[in-house]
């Protein structure tokens, strides 16, 4: 009887460590998941997606969007695009991912503050930020209401800047 009890002591702690790994397992899990949160990678992507993967790619790195479709009048070419969270009163979603007519992704919008660059800078950041930031770097065209700035050329990242505020960061590819 006392061996049997011994073995169902011996169960119940093997229990508890099976689970205690499951748990060690799932926090590690959500950790790296943190760890790849969702930021601009300035001329390369957002989040873990590159410019250049397919948007059936994009979608599974990021998550379903809220609104997907086909437009044929951008800029003369036909544009797959997925918008993600709710328009703000002009209309732009918070991020929004456009790909070409083979589904690959060539730009990524993006409209809010929720998502920096790696380096920090994000939609609300101030134009002298901008320019601490990135410094000699950036290229600049002043227009009647944005500032253009941008780095890279073909493969590129570009901050438009109204009143002294970002607001909006493009990552591109054309």
């Amino acid at each position: 009887m006392r061996a049997r009890k011994l073995f169902n002591a011996s169960r119940i702690s093997r229990g508890s460590l099976a689970l205690l790994v499951a748990l060690l397992l799932i926090t590690a899990a959500v950790s790296a998941q943190a760890a790849t949160k969702l930021v601009i990678h300035v001329n390369k992507g957002f989040g873990a997606v590159k410019l250049g993967v397919t948007d059936t790619n994009a979608v599974k790195a990021i998550g379903k969007p809220s609104k997907s479709g086909k437009d044929s009048e951008y800029e003369g070419r036909v544009v797959y695009y997925k918008f993600y969270g709710k328009a703000n009163k002009n209309g732009e979603y918070p991020l929004e991912i456009y790909s070409d007519t083979k589904h690959k992704v060539f730009m990524f919008a993006i409209n809010a503050s929720a998502y920096p660059t790696d380096e920090g800078t994000k939609v609300g950041s101030t134009e002298a930020q901008l320019k601490a930031k990135y410094g000699k770097n950036l290229k600049f065209k002043a227009g009647r209401v944005y500032n253009h700035y941008w780095l890279g050329s073909k493969v590129g990242t570009d901050f438009f800047v109204k009143a002294g505020k970002v607001t909006q960061i493009i990552v591109r590819s054309y």
